[in-house]
């Protein structure tokens, strides 16, 4: 079973792996933009638009991903601190403030 660490690294990896993906394509369109057979001009165009789209969308991707990644984290908090306390107050249930056990069962 994974801790909430290690959940956190094979998110991060996985988001590295998008990006990583989304700048392999840019760089792939960018070469087949350069071999095709249009005027110097027009490819130069091309190129210069098409990284803009792209670097647009990796932006839009990388923000993204950074939302998702902020919210996990929250909610990975929240389930920590509930479970604190849920542990605090059945452990004073249990034993009260002085450390010993009481004759109450808990449900």
């Amino acid at each position: 079973m994974h801790n909430n660490n290690e959940g956190m690294r094979d998110l991060e990896r996985g988001t590295s792996s998008v990006v990583g993906f989304m700048i392999g394509a840019a760089i792939g369109a960018g070469i087949a933009l350069l071999l095709a057979p249009d005027s110097g001009r027009e490819t130069r165009r091309r190129l210069k638009d098409n990284a803009r789209r792209w670097s647009n969308s990796m932006k839009d991707g990388i923000d993204q991903a950074r939302t998702q990644v902020g919210e996990i984290k929250e909610d990975v908090r929240t389930a920590v601190n509930t479970g604190r306390e849920t542990f605090t107050r059945e452990r004073e249930a249990r034993y009260g403030t002085t450390g010993n056990p009481t004759t109450q069962p808990i449900p």
